[in-house]
């Protein structure tokens, strides 16, 4: 799994864990299906951190952010 994936698999293990929550399981397994989407969102952030970002790489995480490639800054770096 790439960053980008990591991203994605941590919001559809946080829909569970919310859908659980709403319907009352908050001892059960929405506590778990949390605790593996903070894991899914630590390991993106790790990618992201340290591996930079390829141009492949920048447009999977365009994708996940939903966002297109061309809004993203085309130098990245301080901003004056």
């Amino acid at each position: 799994m790439n960053g980008p994936s990591h991203y994605v698999k941590g919001e559809e293990l946080a829909e569970r864990a919310e859908v659980l929550i709403e319907q009352g399981d908050l001892h059960g397994l929405a506590p778990v299906w949390v605790a593996l989407a903070q894991v899914q969102a630590t390991l993106a952030e790790a990618a992201a951190v340290a591996l930079g970002t390829s141009h492949v790489e920048a447009l999977g995480w365009a994708d996940v952010a939903r966002t297109r490639y061309s809004d993203l800054d085309p130098e990245p770096g301080i901003r004056h």
